[in-house]
């Protein structure tokens, strides 16, 4: 039922993305028009898109550590020395600093391949906000 979801939620932002990336430029030969309200601008770089998405991973990855830090930190504290509710909490906290710990090798991963294909590496400059422009 949950693959089923997910693919579901899948498929929906991936006919969307390829709508708003290729359904403007169909009709711009032949007729003059203008794109819809919303749809992406056509003087977007393609080559920043993949940068978009790195940022936005990375800053979702740390959104998810901070919420899952506090979730298990408040956990700890209503756990009231309930052994069963400490080591949950901890286990939560672990979890966390874990995910961590893979999000931080992730980058030292892009760090390196980016330096071994000699492109430019979008988390070089520092975390920026995402745009595509």
């Amino acid at each position: 039922m949950l693959q089923k979801t997910a693919f579901r939620i899948i498929s929906f932002f991936g006919s969307l993305l390829a709508y708003l990336l290729v359904a403007t430029q169909a009709f711009a030969d032949t007729i003059a028009i203008s794109p819809p309200p919303g749809s992406i601008p056509s003087d977007i770089d393609p080559s920043n898109i993949p940068n978009l998405i790195i940022k936005l991973l990375f800053g979702l990855a740390i959104f998810l550590f901070i919420a899952y830090m506090m979730y298990g930190g408040i956990k700890w504290i209503t756990s009231r020395g309930d052994r069963e509710a400490v080591e949950s909490a901890r286990k939560h906290l672990t979890a966390a600093v874990i995910g961590l710990i893979i999000v931080a090798g992730t980058f030292l991963i892009l760090q390196l391949l980016f330096g071994l294909f000699g492109a430019e590496n979008p988390l070089q400059r520092g975390f920026e906000l995402p745009s595509l422009k």
